[in-house]
């Protein structure tokens, strides 16, 4: 099952170029699963990133509308949505948006989880963006551990996934928590192969990696296992010259147990 996590923006820059560039890469990619963040839509529906996408793949699109505010698409004003969305290979059999602890700086953040049966195997996945506050640490170390205490994942699972825009480095101190015991989460990048990365291309010319995919291991730590972990939507458009979106996605395969 090939998974691919992507803050796609929401319609910054050149908005339509850029999801021309977008559909190419991941079609090249044949992705069972995508995860988004920053999935822009109107208000209105005529402009939806994740049925756009969605469609293009052959995919179930969910999407959950968050973040309401005007925005410029082709320099006009437009009422819309940064929200979550998810695509899909297979049914959702449950999605829900969970609604996580925030502030009025952080303007509202809720997780998109999903479950997704896949023959006789139960995935669970959440979709997450948390907190870009500068000093949200202790916010988003909030809001991770309301994802985790969710019913959901105490439930029987082939897997349970977390990925998406975390806004914080694996080393720093509200996800190495979960990292360490009793959590132990895995880092599906790292267990895949994956090579050093950065996800996101600051405006101060300096990168950070802040894109995850992070499982919740079984009990005897062999399950899940993954493979073929990289960088992926990370490269001009060969026409274009226009990248994708201001992060990189992060792509694995997961073997299910």
């Amino acid at each position: 099952m090939r998974l691919v996590t992507i803050n796609t923006w929401k319609c910054d820059g050149d908005y339509h170029r850029r999801m021309d560039a977008l559909e190419c890469q991941l079609a090249a990619l044949q992705p069972d699963i995508v995860a988004i963040q920053e999935s822009f839509a109107t208000v209105d529906g005529t402009i939806v990133t994740a049925a756009r996408l969605g469609r293009h793949l052959g995919l179930a699109s969910a999407f959950i509308p968050e973040r309401r505010k005007p925005r410029n698409v082709d320099g006009i004003s437009t009422d819309s949505y940064s929200g979550l969305a998810l695509l899909s290979r297979w049914e959702y059999t449950a999605h829900i948006a969970l609604p996580l602890p925030s502030s009025s700086a952080d303007g509202g953040r809720s997780a998109q989880l999903a479950i997704i049966q896949v023959g006789a195997s139960r995935l669970i996945i959440a979709n997450v963006h948390l907190s870009h506050l500068p000093d949200g640490s202790a916010l988003r170390r909030e809001q991770l551990a309301t994802v985790l205490h969710h019913p959901y994942f105490g439930t029987d699972f082939a897997a349970a996934l977390i990925t998406g825009d975390f806004n914080a480095v694996l080393s720093s101190a509200e996800l190495s928590t979960y990292l360490a015991s009793p959590w132990q989460l895995i880092d599906a990048y790292a267990s895949g192969g994956g090579k050093t990365k950065i996800t996101h291309r600051g405006s101060n010319g300096q990168g950070s990696d802040l894109d995850h995919i992070l499982a919740l291991p079984d009990q005897y730590r062999k399950w899940p296992m993954f493979s073929d972990s990289r960088l992926v939507l990370d490269a001009p458009d060969l026409a274009t010259g226009i990248l994708p979106s201001d992060h990189a996605g992060v792509m694995t395969t997961l073997l299910l147990g």
